[in-house]
């Protein structure tokens, strides 16, 4: 009896520590997402860390359909308003199992009274958008025309007065009245969205065949 148990403990030991093995090389990830900030103002980038521990192929979701593989460290900037629930999908070695870590991030847009004053236009952009790509800054996208500017812009509660400023005198003014909603103005049937505002700083958003244009405003 004692010559079979030791057979059958010494058969049965190496597969008991080849499972014990291949179970500790393919472990339960540890899913972990940290971000800079949990909100924002539109176009101010935020970082999204990936401290997750034991992940393979982890994927980071950042809720607008903008999608990043195995990134430790991503510099992200929303071009839009609203709440956004940011993911990140770790997965163990043989991918059979996974954890999800999730956090919000709201991102706001200035308010009426805070794009009330005196601005610049000092440039347009014209850029080519072939296709919508939300891991490609719209900043990144390649320029069709550039036109420096400058015209000031005296913006009212309801209207927009333009000055054209050039060689020392002014060589016209107009009036665009104009309504102000979810941090897109409407004026002459057209909507021009605030894709980047820090203060001194306005960016706004408008229409191209081949894509957009970018009107860049100071103060």
């Amino acid at each position: 009896m004692l010559a079979r148990s030791k057979i059958y403990l010494f058969g049965i030991a190496p597969l008991i520590l080849f499972f014990v093995l291949v179970s500790a090389c393919n472990r339960q990830p540890d899913a972990c997402l940290e971000t800079s900030t949990t909100s924002s103002l539109v176009g101010s980038p935020i970082i999204v860390r990936d401290c997750s521990k034991r992940g393979f192929d982890n994927v980071i979701n950042m809720g607008n359909g903008a999608k990043f593989n195995n990134e430790q460290e991503i510099n992200y900037t929303y071009y839009s308003g609203g709440s956004y629930r940011i993911a990140l999908t770790s997965f163990s070695r043989k991918g059979n199992k996974k954890e999800t870590s999730e956090t919000g991030i709201t991102i706001t847009y200035p308010s009426a009274k805070d794009i009330q004053g005196n601005w610049t236009l000092t440039k347009a952009e014209t850029r080519i958008q072939l296709l919508v790509d939300p891991t490609v800054s719209i900043f990144n996208l390649p320029i069709d025309s550039s036109r420096n500017f400058s015209e000031l812009y005296e913006i009212t509660a309801d209207s927009i007065f333009v000055t054209h400023n050039g060689e020392k005198f002014y060589l016209f003014q107009f009036r665009n009245v104009y309504e102000y909603e979810n941090g897109s103005l409407k004026l002459n049937q057209n909507s021009f969205p605030i894709v980047r505002y820090s203060g001194s700083e306005m960016v706004l958003q408008g229409p191209y065949f081949k894509g957009f244009e970018l009107l860049y405003l100071e103060r």
